[in-house]
């Protein structure tokens, strides 16, 4: 639970990037292995464990309680660090990681040490430590499944972040006091029911005391936490080839990680005395080896019913940590816990880091999954045992490995990216965030792919891109300096290329898109990474924007899947605050949303935070089809233009060549126009604003069904809109006296789309009639099919 509050807490400051995901985990887990080393040799020494692990947990909950105070004072700090740190990444990191380390280390150190404090108490030298200490390692590994659960997925909607860490900090001290209590019995009979008869009597023996565990089992406690934390952030990265991450995504891994683990330890504990540690220890690293060498073949064929090959996986190599338990015998419980563990937490450091860093972008994804699995086939051969015995699985290996590579299972012969009849893969990049590539079409469409799942950029539709960038800068008396959050292709920030704008910043948190986006859609971003008032800001936005001095005249946040976990936090109150504290005075804010990815629930979170900070917020649209629509948040940090400076700025970008007559003329701007945000609410209650502090709308958006969108999309979006269309009046609370009859036409237009795609060719008809009674003929006469799919003949 504390593990799940702190990722999120730390992803505000430091922002979603890979990089600071790992800073933090790194802290916390480095602090876990020190505790563990630590206070598991401390728990030798110690004549009354259950009292002592009670103050180890009070302690716990009390400096859990500085990681909060810590955060609020980095906040002040953090944006000056930003400013001359934050284009010397490698710096930056490591300046995170000390931060990081000073807000967790203390917490992190004394919740590492508890396990080794608590099996003192329960087994003190008991040499049965394969049996006894991984039915506790199982039963505290089940634990962490639950507070995984409750703290990533089900109470930060519930009751919020805060309360979900307050629960946690109740729940360690609940254990305190309850430790504590039993402290005292310990304490009279100065004995555990399961401690042996040296302890009872209250002396350890000197050996007790200073044996150390061999390098063995430390090893093979390294080499397992490798590689399940490897291989946990590279299915996590396989989910994401085949199904859309959402809130739930990271939760449920771990979720049944921690499960398979705790199974495998207590498959382990009961194996004792039936199956002989060699032999078992053989048998899981090498089913382990097998099961990673067939999983990205498995799950490219199965998708949803395979994914169980994973958690197999993680059940057979979750039986080696357990399984080193066996293998030291001699000494205190806690000192030989405290020893294992400390191993395999580092190897698990190191495992996660080599995975994002090393494995990702320089093996790629399916790859590293084949060598982790030979790997994993080279440890089960190092513990083979005698010569014949270890060349008899050589041989078995090298026959198993050999065939597979003959077969469509080979994970070095699988395709990264799945490509449609005629379409061209022209770039691939692996890394930390994701598989990116670039895929050009038949029809020469390029678009880029993220995870072979998510794509953006069209080139084909160049003038609708620009479109969404000429608005906002249009809607502002005279930008200079502008800023594009998520700028993808470069398709939208293409359009200030146009303007006389002074700065372009493109902020992109994915640093490949950034790199094949210049290399690859220059012709269709008029080479705006390239541009002499450009720069590239590879960094989270929401993170830019709350930590970097900078002010703009406008900025433009391009179309975030709303259902990824780190979409999420860019629709939240304190986003948009951030936001409109860095706008030039009369500076414009434009959030473009997917309409065609949301429902009517998620829509009106959104737009309900939206207005808690901007009260004038509008919406625009930059296209009339239905099947894909997309509506702009518009809101201003002062004054919002008149209908006459609107009518001048269109007359500018019409001298300045844009060869758009949605932005350039007069009269069809304002079929872009859809009406103020307070409108959409007329009659209907506001649902409460999307807060980091209590983040909803991330589980909410994660649960509705396509059906739930097509269903918004095709019935309730088109009322709304006729809706919006018929209240207007010139009146406009925003923009008196603007033209009514665009809307009416614009809507009409809308009803025609609708109707020709449905094949009804008399509300067609009666749809054109209806925009011929309120649009100009130059107007019908456009026939852009970037604005509209048909026209009134």
């Amino acid at each position: 639970m504390y593990e799940a509050v702190w990722i999120r807490w730390f992803r505000l400051l430091f922002g979603s990037t890979t990089l600071a995901s790992s800073a933090t985990l790194a802290a916390f887990f480095g602090g876990m292995a020190l505790g563990a080393a630590f206070l598991g040799r401390m728990a030798a020494r110690t004549e009354r464990p259950l009292r002592a692990y009670g103050w180890i947990e009070l302690a716990a909950a009390l400096s859990a309680l500085w990681v909060p105070l810590a955060l609020l004072a980095y906040a002040p700090l953090y944006p000056f660090l930003y400013e001359h740190l934050g284009e010397r990444r490698a710096a930056f990191v490591a300046v995170k990681v000390v931060l990081a380390l000073v807000a967790l280390l203390p917490v992190s150190m004394l919740l590492g040490g508890t396990l080794p404090m608590l099996a003192t108490a329960l087994l003190g030298s008991e040499p049965a430590l394969g049996k006894h200490g991984s039915r506790i390692y199982s039963v505290n590994t089940l634990g962490a499944a639950v507070g995984a659960a409750l703290g990533a997925m089900l109470l930060p909607e519930w009751i919020g972040v805060s309360a979900t860490y307050g629960v946690a900090v109740a729940a360690t001290l609940a254990v305190a006091c309850v430790s504590l209590a039993l402290g005292r019995s310990e304490c009279a009979r100065n004995t555990s029911s399961l401690a042996p008869r040296d302890q009872r009597s209250g002396v350890r023996s000197e050996s007790a005391r200073t044996e150390r565990v061999g390098a063995g089992p430390l090893w093979i406690a390294f080499a397992s936490g490798f590689g399940v934390l490897a291989f946990e952030v590279l299915l996590i990265h396989a989910l994401g080839q085949l199904f859309s991450h959402s809130a739930y995504t990271l939760g449920l891994v771990l979720l049944g990680v921690l499960v398979s683990l705790a199974v495998s330890a207590a498959a382990v504990s009961a194996s004792q005395g039936r199956i002989g540690s060699a032999t078992l220890l053989r048998l899981s690293l090498a089913l382990t080896a097998l099961l990673l060498l067939v999983f990205p073949w498995s799950l490219k064929q199965g998708g949803a019913l395979l994914v169980g090959a994973g958690l197999l996986a993680f059940l057979a190599g979750g039986m080696v940590f357990p399984l080193t338990f066996r293998l030291v015998s001699a000494g205190p419980a806690g000192a030989r816990i405290g020893a294992l563990l400390a191993s395999n937490t580092v190897g698990g450091i190191l495992g996660s880091l080599c995975a994002s860093f090393v494995l990702l972008p320089q093996v790629g994804l399916w790859k590293s999954i084949g060598w982790l699995g030979v790997l994993y086939a080279a440890a089960a051969l190092t513990v083979a045992g005698t010569g014949r015995t270890r060349v008899a699985t050589l041989a078995l290996q090298a026959l198993v490995l050999s065939g597979l590579c003959l077969t469509p299972a080979n994970p070095w012969r699988l395709a990264s990216v799945s490509l449609r009849t005629g379409e061209t893969l022209l770039a691939l990049a692996e890394g930390a965030s994701g598989l990116v590539s670039v895929v050009e079409g038949p029809d020469g469409n390029r678009r880029i792919k993220i995870d072979d799942l998510y794509q953006f950029g069209n080139s084909k539709e160049v003038r609708l891109s620009e479109r969404t960038g000429h608005l906002p800068l249009l809607l502002h008396p005279a930008p200079r300096t502008v800023a594009f959050v998520g700028s993808a292709t470069g398709g939208v920030a293409g359009a200030a290329v146009l303007h006389p704008v002074t700065r372009i910043d493109l902020i992109e948190i994915v640093p490949e898109v950034q790199e094949l986006a210049a290399q690859h859609f220059a012709l269709t971003n008029r080479g705006v990474h390239v541009d002499a008032r450009t720069r590239l800001i590879t960094e989270d936005g929401r993170n830019h924007l709350r930590a970097s001095a900078e002010r703009y005249d406008v900025i433009v946040e391009d179309c975030f899947v709303p259902f990824m976990p780190s979409a999420a936090s860019m629709y939240t109150r304190e986003h948009y605050r951030d936001a409109r504290e860095h706008l030039t005075e009369r500076g414009i804010f434009c959030q473009w949303l997917p309409v065609y990815q949301l429902e009517e629930q998620t829509l009106m979170i959104i737009l309900s935070t939206f207005l808690a900070e901007f009260p004038a917020g509008s919406l625009w649209r930059p296209h009339l089809r239905p099947h894909f629509p997309v509506v702009g948040l518009v809101g201003s940090a002062g004054r919002l233009p008149t209908v006459s400076e609107i009518d001048r700025r269109t007359a500018e970008l019409d001298a300045l060549g844009i060869e758009d007559p949605w932005v350039t003329d007069p009269n069809a701007v304002w079929l872009l126009y859809l009406g103020p945000v307070a409108s959409v609410f007329e009659g209907k209650e506001r649902p409460r604003p999307h807060r980091d502090g209590h983040p909803y709308f991330e589980f909410v958006v994660s649960r509705y069904s396509p059906a739930d969108v097509a269903s918004y999309l095709y019935v309730d979006w088109i009322r709304l809109n006729d809706r919006l269309a018929r209240g207007s009046t010139p009146d406009d609370e925003l923009f008196p006296g603007r033209p009514r009859a665009p809307l009416l036409g614009a809507y009409a237009l809308i009803r025609a789309n609708l109707a020709a795609a449905g094949g009804v060719r008399q509300r067609t008809e009666e749809a054109w009639v209806e925009a011929q009674k309120h649009l100009p003929p130059e107007i019908l006469a456009l026939q852009d099919d970037t604005f509209s799919d048909v026209w009134p003949r």
